[in-house]
């Protein structure tokens, strides 16, 4: 080894060990919203969660972060008040801070945390997650922390800044308005557009009814943002609406604007992500998959409380495996229209084999591809046996092959899991007592059938074969078993 690269390994070494880098300081607090020993436990397993503690130094919960957050309670509502979690953080001496708080949403609970960048409070982290008991906690909080973390230190450098203003509410409790915008907050963040400034008491004096446009220039320059989001419900009778809008803070202008309607918090809750990427993106294929994507996010209350939700979700996490799989169509059911498949069948020909034969069976192997959709091209190999007088004479039986034959159909989809098909096959080979059509050895035939396709990668189907021997016409019925591919 060279004497200076030694010589540089060697500083780098002792760097390492005489400046160690620190982590950033965090300081977690108790979750609010349920009893004050579930608060304090919350807490206390998302401190021991490694990628945390990798990550962050985590300030000790000892009686000074009590007190203080003791002190500051009267400002949180359990959900993120970054002007009250930046205070504490700063008292704390931390650089980041993690709150959260548990809400009671029918038969579900839920649980939203987030983490806050105490210097400029920005919102840095942010994920929720249904359960039912308390006791579930250590099996939610790892994913939790692990998408927290995937996101606390992402570059926002180059994004816009939008101030998340507090929901304006009508028809739904200050309690449920919170929640929503809470969880839309988090989805916007989770977008990766904007670097996101949550809902705090300062931004709320800026919202003022009708004078809200008027106070955008300054809200842009208290808090260095360039856009804020304005999010207010409406309803008539048990159908409430969603709407927001991100404004220009300096003109005023409306970049983008959707609306989402609901009949339960709850389903309010599920629609926040939606309406994050109808706020964020533009209309299009892209825009649909992630749609999708989220409507399949298992995460859903409506899976947790309703059976038709959780069909709803798998039907849509298919939807997205499908749209996923390279050369596949976006729509389901268009992607029905390719059939990719190994096929083993199995065919029983029950008219016209030979005049003086009672019975043949053909075993078939087929590989079939779709270059495009409704178009199918296969190459198909046969085994196949006849008997004199039939199986149950105990006679043995005639051994017959057709080798490579080439087929070519068409493929029509009935649905997201039923297809119709119908090939052209030429067939080539020997057909022992009897002739092909074609110099003795080929024969010209087609073979239809439906096919059912399973959830993973079966299908199963029923056929009818014809082919055109040379002095008859013979005819067989059969089922198929094949793996998509």
């Amino acid at each position: 080894m060279k004497p200076f690269l030694l010589f540089a390994m060697l500083i780098a070494w002792f760097a390492t060990f005489a400046f160690p880098q620190t982590n950033p300081r965090l300081a977690i607090l108790p979750f609010t919203g349920g009893t004050a020993a579930e608060g304090r436990n919350m807490a206390a397993i998302f401190s021991a969660q490694r990628n945390i503690t990798g990550a962050f130094t985590v300030i000790p919960t000892n009686s000074a972060l009590l007190s203080t957050f003791e002190a500051y309670s009267s400002r949180l509502s359990g959900l993120t008040d970054a002007d009250a979690v930046a205070d504490i953080g700063q008292t704390l001496g931390a650089d980041y801070v993690l709150s959260g708080s548990t809400r009671r949403l029918g038969e579900t609970n839920l649980v939203i945390a987030t983490i806050i960048r105490v210097a400029t409070f920005e919102q840095v982290a942010g994920f929720y997650y249904p359960y039912r008991s308390f006791d579930e906690a250590r099996d939610f909080v790892p994913s939790m922390a692990t998408r927290m973390i995937s996101t606390a230190f992402r570059d926002t450098s180059r994004l816009s800044a939008i101030a998340i203003m507090p929901l304006n509410a009508e028809g739904i409790s200050a309690y449920d308005a919170e929640t929503l915008a809470t969880i839309l907050a988090i989805e916007i963040h989770n977008t990766g557009s904007y670097t996101v400034i949550p809902r705090t008491s300062a931004i709320a004096e800026f919202q003022v009814g009708e004078s809200l446009g008027e106070n955008l220039p300054s809200l842009g320059e208290t808090f260095n943002v360039q856009l804020a989001l304005y999010t207010e419900t409406s309803g008539i009778e048990n159908l409430g609406r969603i709407s927001s809008r991100i404004l220009n803070v300096n003109n005023g202008r409306v970049l983008s604007m959707n609306s989402v309607n609901y009949r339960t918090i709850p389903e309010g809750v599920d629609l926040m992500g939606e309406l994050a990427i109808l706020l964020t993106t533009r209309p299009g294929a892209a825009r649909n998959l992630q749609i999708a994507e989220h409507r399949s996010d298992p995460r859903r209350i409506s899976a947790r409380n309703d059976e038709a939700g959780a069909q709803e979700i798998e039907a849509q996490r298919l939807e997205v495996e499908t749209a996923k799989q390279p050369g596949k169509l976006r729509s389901p059911i268009l992607a029905n229209a390719r059939r990719n498949v190994l096929d083993i069948n199995f065919a029983y020909y029950f008219d016209g084999v030979h005049e003086d034969y009672n019975d043949a069976y053909v075993l078939g192997l087929g590989v079939y591809l779709s270059p495009i959709p409704f178009l199918s091209l296969g190459l198909e190999g046969k085994l196949g046996w006849h008997w004199i007088n039939g199986p149950s004479s105990g006679e043995p039986a005639e051994f017959d092959m057709f080798i490579a034959s080439p087929v070519i159909g068409l493929v029509i989809p009935l649905g997201r899991s039923t297809r119709i098909f119908a090939n052209g096959i030429y067939e080539m080979g020997t057909f022992g007592p009897w002739e092909g059509l074609v110099l003795g050895w080929g024969a010209p035939g087609f073979d239809t059938g439906i096919e059912f396709t399973g959830k993973r990668n079966g299908n199963f189907n029923l056929r009818y074969r014809g082919i055109w021997l040379q002095n008859t016409y013979a005819q067989a019925a059969g089922i198929g078993f094949g793996l998509r591919f």
